[in-house]
């Protein structure tokens, strides 16, 4: 409902956000084709905005499907993308999160 909204008043911003809400859910449901999809859509809104903090945090949330998939290359990718990005941003709390899951991906 949220995405049909922000579609229908022009906000791309808004939906890239509202896209990353059903992301979240699929997730947490095990619906990992479906979480992805979701994400990716985000990512890409972000990406064409500029949005680089949103970038960062749905490549942090893409490392969180890939990781639990064993999809490890694909999650460690992810988690370093997202790492570089809140770096050059200074984002230490978000920083300190994507440090945490890529030491556990590559722990497994």
């Amino acid at each position: 409902m949220a995405v049909k909204a922000a579609q229908q008043e022009g906000n791309r911003a808004a939906v890239g956000v509202a896209l990353n809400n059903p992301g979240v859910v699929y997730q947490a449901q095990g619906r990992w084709a479906e979480a992805i999809t979701a994400y990716e859509a985000s990512l890409t809104i972000c990406r064409e905005l500029g949005d680089r903090h949103g970038e960062g945090q749905t490549l942090n949330s893409l490392g969180g499907v890939y990781q639990p998939q064993g999809e490890l290359d694909k999650a460690l990718s992810a988690y370093q993308s997202s790492l570089d990005i809140l770096l050059e941003l200074g984002d230490l709390p978000s920083e300190a999160t994507g440090v945490r899951r890529q030491d556990m991906a590559q722990m497994l």
